[in-house]
């Protein structure tokens, strides 16, 4: 055939030919689009034999040799199908490729697949005469598209292809339709969104049919994998569907404001959605808070609040973030800077950035005595709580417990310490009524409650209610007794009394049980009864004959065993231990001595005689050579090398002792011995003190002798005699010869009469008298006394020379100076005037009298001769007895003792001649007498033997006018009956007061007492009498 002719052939098969085809490349590779009319087959182009007949137009596959048809396509004019042949054999063999081209020939009917068919689950598309299409999109009539690979086979998936000179990138099905109007995710990295007609978008954003907003990259692709900036803005495309977020969305468990077209919002801060009310917090880039913020709102007001990042704040109550406690009010915002109570009543102290005090104690500055404890949770605690492994008790205001036993509402129960610790262990307590309790706390609220328990290596028993049995003896089920001491500890390996006398006696065992029975406990025999008490106190004979002991504490005894028989009688034998007893011997253990009678008894705890010497035999049969030793409340003194009681005066430790004959010291007596003396007290020592025997006071110095003589004793004077009894009788003269001088001299005491201590104060001294005389002694002075004025004890006195106070008048010739001590007391009266005798004289400043204005308030000569008298006071001797009568007192040097009187009487109207009076006086027997003496009467002094005395120079001291040697003052010779010779020699005033106003021979007018001594006395006196009626005065 001729080009020609094949191309009339194929212009009568016409349409039945015709196809479009559509050349492409698979998955991505550019296909031009083709038309069906410039797609049908030219032949003439191919090795194929066209040929027809009344039925088929035969195409056929050349040859080299054209008489050989080997293979052969016809058309069916009638059926419109084709069919293949081989050697003019129909073929229904499936595929076949024949001239190159590829067919399906159906296997039962053999006829040519056209259009697209399925075949083992693949799509190929056939063209109108059975060729299978193969790289190339085709559309099929019936609207399927298709495009197919360089196997023909329809292709599964994504292609981009050009049509109209604009590329489209399509996703097939391999079923004949495409992906159309949605999102398509092609694999991990690739998504496409696809429009109504199966094209993908591509090149910006987008917003698809149902609101969402998308951007296509220039191949379609969609960006879909998360965050992305493009064009300086900022989106989120979701990895699950590419679409971009709108609004408040959460990516990353943060929520982000996206606008409508999902950018990004950035350095928003807080933010309120208007339409729900939603509140959140962004930060700078966006992101919401999840958490506690500080934050400033529109009108400035800063407030601490938590974001939940879903729009809402937490509000009223705790919340924990970051580690921190927060408290957040209704309104959501933070409590700061108060220590505030919750719902619950429990505290929480919240700083000024809103976190709560955790885990710390803390008191109020301004209470530091309350103390809270605030938990993890910034709660103070309430009840039983733990801090750092150690559990306290808080009370509802979140203070601590401490000190004590506490058992909660629910039962649980605790021992806290002064720190508020619960503690772990033992321990003891007293509860409300006052009774001591012990109980095991197990420190988280539980006690041991379930009988028998050891402790620390102790056994106690706890009671349902957890107490420990204290102070209690019981029995358990098997009959063993046991004990639990106030302390709650079993007793065990022990001994143990249930009465105070100890007769009741128990050993537990290890165990704490008690024994019955025979039992060695520690190497000892001990019998128990069946009670578990052991027999003690007894001696028990068993029924071969031996004999043994059971001891205080119940063990069998080998040894000196001390007991009672059964009369009551205490007894000591010496058990050997294997049932016999020692007898009628002495003998010596360990250096120690005893004695056992015939009996077995040996003697005890008594004095006793033999060989007629006294030895003691002490409470542990030893016979005692302890020296000093008390038996029986007897002291003794036992020899240190036989025992022998001693007798007789002994010193021990520098202490002496007198014993008796029976060997038993004196004691709480005086006992003299020897020529010695003792003072014994309670226990037999003599004693150094002082002591009274009888009437006789002495000081023992405990060695047997005395003191004597003059000595001190803390620092107190003492003399005693020969015999040491002490000196308690006031006054005492003591002679004693000075150490230096070799002189003989004295010094004056006043001894106690009590405790004959030399007393420094006021006494009577040796001169008490009728004219009554006191000393104010002070041992402390050389002479034993003092003189002159003295104030002792806020009282002032005047004292003469030899220490005698001044009663009366007294002169001080130094100063001239007249005082007035009282009769009575000898105190110096210086608080008024004096009116003495009927005179005036008044005080001056310095205590003294105003004698110089000496006042006669009465009218009679005695008063009126006296006040003259005073005046003249200190006015020296002057031996002219030839002042006349009638001379100024004021012109008058001074006074002999008789012109002074004289001159006195004179001034009192009275002018008389003494040396005539005196025989009459001494003739009347006016002889002295201090109750007859009135003031101003005349007192006429004796010299006795004046004769024999001598004056200054060694002349005779006498008046003798005629030279005879014979006293011109002699006026009677035993006048008043004692042999004696008067000679009156001296003259003074009566004061009344056993005292004269005189002139001395050396002083001059002065005032003295009327000291009288053997030889120079008041003799005679004389008296005015102003009252003698007719007869002169």
């Amino acid at each position: 055939f001729e080009r020609s002719d094949t191309m009339n052939l194929l212009a009568k098969l016409g349409a039945v030919g015709a196809f479009s085809v559509l050349s492409l490349t698979a998955m991505g590779v550019k296909a031009d689009f083709v038309s069906d009319a410039a797609a049908k087959t030219d032949y003439s182009a191919e090795c194929f034999a066209v040929s027809e007949d009344q039925d088929y137009i035969s195409v056929y596959e050349a040859a080299s040799d054209v008489n050989k048809v080997t293979r052969v396509v016809k058309y069916n004019k009638k059926d419109g199908k084709y069919y293949y042949y081989v050697d003019g054999v129909l073929q229904k063999c499936g595929w076949a490729t024949v001239g190159g081209k590829k067919y399906y020939f159906s296997t039962s009917t053999g006829e040519a697949y056209i259009g697209a068919k399925k075949i083992s689950n693949k799509y190929y598309v056939f063209s109108t005469n059975g060729v299978m299409k193969k790289d190339v999109y085709v559309k099929t009539s019936d609207g399927k598209r298709f495009y197919l690979d360089s196997y023909g086979r329809a292709v599964k998936g994504l292609v981009t292809y050009v049509s109209s000179g604009k590329e489209y990138t399509s996703f097939f099905d391999g079923n004949g339709g495409v992906f159309a109007g949605g999102l398509k995710k092609i694999d991990e990295d690739n998504w496409y969104y696809f429009g109504t007609s199966g094209y993908a978008m591509k090149g910006g954003r987008f917003k698809s049919a149902e609101g969402k907003v998308y951007y296509a990259n220039a191949d379609g692709t969609l960006i879909h994998k998360g965050w992305t900036t493009v064009g300086g803005r900022k989106y989120y495309f979701s990895k699950s569907n590419a679409s971009a977020l709108v609004g408040i969305k959460k990516v990353g468990g943060y929520n982000y404001l996206f606008d409508k077209n999902g950018i990004l919002q950035l350095d928003l801060g807080y933010y309120k959605d208007s339409e729900t009310g939603k509140q959140y917090f962004f930060k700078a880039n966006g992101r919401s808070v999840t958490g506690v913020v500080t934050y400033t709102v529109p009108n400035g007001s800063e407030y601490i609040s938590y974001f939940d990042g879903e729009g809402g704040l937490f509000c009223k109550g705790y919340l924990e973030y970051n580690g921190e406690w927060y408290f957040f009010k209704e309104n959501g915002f933070a409590r700061r800077n108060e220590l505030f109570k919750n719902s619950e009543g429990r505290s929480s102290l919240a700083n000024d950035d809103g976190t709560l005090l955790r885990n710390i104690w803390w008191s109020p500055p301004e209470d530091p005595d309350k103390l809270y404890y605030f938990g993890a949770d910034g709660i103070s605690p309430v009840g039983a709580v733990t801090i750092e492994g150690k559990t306290y008790i808080f009370n509802t205001n979140g203070t601590i417990k401490k000190n004590g036993f506490v058992k909660l509402g629910d039962g649980r129960q605790f021992y806290l310490d002064e720190n508020g610790v619960s503690c772990t262990g033992l321990y003891a307590y007293i509860n409300t009524s006052g009774t001591k309790c012990i109980m095991y706390f197990n420190g988280d609220g539980t006690v041991k409650s379930d009988g028998f328990n050891w402790v620390n290596g102790e056994l106690y028993y706890f009671k349902p209610n957890g107490l420990a049995i204290l102070n209690a003896f019981f029995t358990d089920e098997s009959g063993r007794n046991y004990y639990a001491g106030d302390d709650g500890k079993f007793l065990r390996s022990c001994w143990w009394s249930k009465d105070e006398n100890g007769d009741i006696l128990y050993y537990f065992a290890e165990d704490g049980g008690t024994l019955s029975g025979l039992q060695v406990i520690d190497g000892k025999t001990y019998i128990f009864n069946t009670g578990g008490t052991v027999r003690k106190n007894t001696n028990i004979k068993l029924g071969d004959g031996s004999w043994y002991y059971l001891g205080e504490d119940g063990a069998a005894v080998s040894g000196l065993i001390e007991y009672k028989n059964s009369s009551g009688v205490k007894c000591i034998t010496y058990f050997n231990g294997d049932g016999t007893v020692k007898t009628g011997e002495f003998y010596e253990e360990d250096g120690k001595l005893y004695y056992l009678k015939s009996s077995g008894l040996a003697a005890i705890d008594s004095v006793f005689k033999a060989d007629d010497k006294y030895y003691y035999a002490d409470s542990e049969m030893n016979i005692c050579k302890n020296g000093l030793t008390w038996v029986d409340g007897e002291l003794y003194f036992f020899d240190t090398e036989s025992g022998e009681a001693f007798v007789g005066v002994k010193c021990v430790e520098d202490k002496y002792y007198v014993f008796g004959t029976d060997g038993k010291a004196y004691r709480s007596c005086f006992r003299n011995t020897g020529g010695l003396r003792f003072k014994l007290d309670e226990y037999g020592v003599s004693e150094t003190c002082f002591a009274e025997d009888g009437t006789s006071l002495r000081y023992y110095n405990g060695d047997g002798t005395c003191k004597t003589g003059l000595f001190t004793m803390e620092d107190k004077i003492y003399f005693a005699s020969s015999s040491g009894i002490i000196n308690r009788s006031g006054y005492y003269k003591y002679d004693y010869t000075d150490p230096e001088s070799g002189e003989a001299k004295y010094k004056l005491f006043f001894f106690d009469e009590t405790t004959g201590e030399a007393i420094t104060g006021f006494r009577v001294g040796r001169f008490m008298g009728k004219d009554g005389r006191g000393m104010l002694f002070d041992p402390e002075t050389e002479s034993g006394f003092r003189t002159g004025i003295q104030t002792f004890d806020g009282v002032t006195y005047i004292f003469y020379e030899n220490g005698v106070a001044a009663r009366g008048f007294f002169c001080s010739d130094e100063d001239k100076k007249l005082y007035y001590c009282d009769e009575e007391s000898c105190i110096l009266k210086n608080d008024e005037d004096l009116i003495f005798a009927n005179v005036k004289l008044p005080l001056l400043e310095d205590g003294s009298l105003d004698y110089k204005n000496a006042e006669a308030l009465g009218t009679d000569t005695g008063c009126k001769a006296i006040a003259a008298g005073f005046t003249q006071l200190f006015k020296p001797v002057n031996r002219n007895d030839s002042v006349p009568f009638g001379t100024p007192l004021d012109e008058i040097d001074g006074y002999t003792c008789t012109t002074f009187v004289v001159h006195s009487y004179y001034q009192a109207g009275v002018q008389i001649g003494f040396r005539d009076i005196v025989p009459i006086c001494i003739n009347m027997g006016f002889t002295m007498s201090d109750d007859l003496i009135a003031p101003g009467d005349i007192i006429f002094w004796n010299l006795t033997d004046c004769d024999t005395k001598v004056d200054e120079d060694g002349d005779p001291w006498i008046l003798d006018s005629n030279n005879d040697g014979i006293c011109d003052r002699i006026h009677a010779v035993d006048e008043f009956g004692d042999g004696r010779y008067y000679h009156v020699h001296h003259v003074s005033l009566a004061l009344g007061n056993g005292q004269a106003l005189e002139t001395a021979a050396i002083r001059g007018v002065v005032i003295r007492n009327l000291n009288p001594s053997e030889t120079y006395y008041p003799v005679a006196y004389g008296h005015w009498d102003d009252d003698t009626e007719g007869q002169e005065p």
